[in-house]
């Protein structure tokens, strides 16, 4: 029967997320994968090992966290580029097979855990299916999160017995667990929590001794100084905090963070609303007990704490449970310092676990009231699993693209100054600068000193013909960062159609000091070296170019015509087909083919 469960485990993870395998990258994926030459060859490992997890992504990637470290999450897009490319389904094949795994070795530690298949069926299957996962499982960058859940549960299941191999097992996956994301770090607590829970089975076999135990946790003490090392040589600065957390004081962050464990709760039992970003407005600050939810919310929490230490106490299982879903949350919850974020659905992952098992307890203790029990498992439980995957299935349509996410997004959190932005720069790319600029006006409204929000409203006033207005913009966007290469950027194009190669080229010149692999300024700065015949170098951009984005049509085709100028037909042949490949419908690149292919010269860049 056990196997027919984790079957059935396995299958119903993958029936809730397999149409997220249609998806393309979203978000994040496109900076951390698709931009990210480090992504490119498994033979950057060392790199990848020793600097922040945001140094390769993209242009503007260094300045995103700097204080943020996960190689082997990293190193895994790696290895997946080497199988299949820039395969967007591959890349969700391979998360979906990782969520799978971790619901089939949760069944397995449930099993043991809770003494029954049933209940470990309800804690793995709910966990298999449940929306908060969404973003964690269907967001291609939220492999982190599934590699450091998956590493800790192994970890646990295979170091629970004390034995030499067995803590050495353990203290590798921690140490792999802690490469993944920087939650890992709960693992000892759990550990010393799951002997807690088994104290009387390993007080009879006489292994619940520091003898018996101290190998594992000098094993899991020798994983955290190797991690430590790395990470202090990888990491230069430290990790940025959430823009919300800004001048507010330590009392009111703490109670903040306290009402938002329990919408994380509420989360969990009615994920209906979900979001992809949390803005300022989403996460409101309570800076008193005054704030009703808040007063509830410490309430509830002393109310937990003082029914864990007393009625509770002797439930050993159900306590490790409530302490696992507590002690995961910690170093993202804010309690005890302000972190990178207000909230995210995202960090719920590796925590849920415990949310499920305390499911888990629940479905035990009604083996007390067989018919209850029966009823549960075959009504509530089926139903349940129903209505999850229900909504985790339209949830994963959402995450098609950034466009569809962050205009459901904007549905639900209108303010949010990422999801404004994300929809007026798809508008203006599709030709709507006129709907962009109320988009970005929101956002400036919200953030009127983000230089990112200036620029792009340039760029959608330039795309509207408001020249003036767009230059004013990028203006102000460098009076509040001189180092923003966009608008060095856009600055230039705004020279180059005017036919003034030479201040454009200093503009591009500007914003390629700023971010040497700013892919836009080396295309630009490419097509000024071949307005002026400067071959050599316009294809040395193009390359630059393509090297940091192998994806844009345009540097492909660009550099097939300077290719073609050189006289080297064939090359130029070949760019202009990969150009096609990536855009079918690209016209000047099919009609410099047929040129090169004709015996012409391809004049179209």
């Amino acid at each position: 029967m056990s196997f027919w469960l984790a079957a059935a485990v396995v299958a119903l993870a993958v029936l809730a997320y397999a149409n997220a395998t249609r998806n393309g990258f979203v978000l994040d994926d496109d900076a951390i994968v698709v931009k990210n030459p480090l992504v490119r060859s498994v033979g950057n490992l060392v790199r990848i090992f020793t600097t922040d997890y945001w140094t390769g992504a993209g242009a503007a990637g260094d300045a995103v966290d700097p204080g943020l470290y996960r190689p082997l999450t990293v190193f895994s897009y790696a290895l997946n580029y080497r199988v299949s490319g820039l395969s967007a389904a591959a890349f969700h094949i391979t998360n979906l097979a990782l969520h799978a795994g971790i619901a089939l070795v949760l069944f397995l530690f449930a099993s043991e855990l809770l003494g029954s298949a049933a209940p470990a069926f309800a804690a793995a299957a709910v966990f298999a299916v449940h929306p908060i996962h969404v973003e964690a499982v269907t967001g291609i960058v939220g492999r982190a999160e599934i590699l450091v859940t998956l590493f800790v549960v192994l970890a646990l299941w295979l170091g629970r017995r004390p034995s030499v191999i067995a803590a050495i097992g353990a203290g590798l996956l921690y140490l792999l667990a802690l490469f993944s994301k920087e939650s890992a770090v709960t693992l000892p607590v759990l550990f010393a929590l799951y002997d807690w829970t088994r104290r009387e089975q390993l007080r009879e076999r006489g292994i619940l001794s520091v003898k018996a135990l101290a190998p594992r946790y000098a094993a899991l003490a020798a994983a955290l100084v190797v991690y430590l090392a790395f990470r202090l040589h990888a990491v230069t600065q430290s990790a940025h905090v959430w823009s919300g957390w800004i001048g507010v004081p330590a009392y009111a962050r703490v109670l903040t963070a306290i009402r938002t464990l329990f919408e994380y709760l509420w989360l969990f039992v009615w994920p209906r609303t979900l979001l992809a970003d949390y803005w300022v407005t989403d996460v409101p600050i309570a800076r008193s007990l005054a704030d009703g939810p808040a007063l509830v919310s410490l309430i509830l929490l002393v109310g937990l704490i003082v029914l864990v230490g007393t009625k509770l106490r002797h439930q050993r299982t159900l306590v490790f449970s409530i302490a696992w879903f507590l002690v995961t949350i910690l170093p993202a919850s804010n309690l005890f310092f302000a972190s990178g974020l207000g909230k995210a659905e995202r960090i719920l992952y590796l925590p849920s676990v415990g949310l499920c098992l305390v499911l888990g307890c629940a479905v035990l203790a009604l083996d007390a009231w067989p018919q209850t029990r029966r009823a549960a498992l075959t009504v509530a439980l089926p139903a349940a699993l129903l209505a999850l995957s229900a909504r985790t299935i339209r949830r994963n349509e959402d995450w098609r693209d950034t466009f569809t996410l962050a205009s459901a997004s904007l549905a639900v959190s209108p303010h949010s100054f990422l999801m404004n932005n994300l929809v007026a720069r798809e508008l203006v790319a599709r030709g709507a600068a006129g709907q962009a600029v109320p988009l970005l006006e929101e956002a400036l409204r919200q953030s009127p000193n983000k230089a990112q929000a200036h620029t792009l409203l340039g760029v959608a006033y330039y795309a509207d013909k408001q020249t003036e207005r767009a230059v004013a913009e990028y203006n102000k966007a460098l009076q509040l960062d001189p180092r923003n290469a966009e608008a060095l950027n856009d600055l230039g194009v705004v020279f180059l159609d005017q036919g003034n190669v030479n201040e454009a080229a200093k503009w591009f010149n500007a914003a390629i000091s700023t971010a040497p692999r700013y892919a836009d300024a080396h295309t630009n700065r490419g097509l000024v070296y071949l307005t002026a015949g400067r071959l050599d170098e316009a294809i040395q951009d193009f390359r630059a170019a393509i090297a940091t984005d192998s994806t844009r049509a345009e540097a492909h085709n660009s550099l097939g015509v300077a290719y073609a100028r050189s006289g080297r037909t064939t090359e130029a042949a070949a760019e202009f087909r990969e150009a096609l490949r990536l855009r079918p419908d690209y016209a000047s690149a099919r009609t410099n083919l047929n040129a090169v292919l004709g015996g012409g010269g391809a004049t179209r860049p």
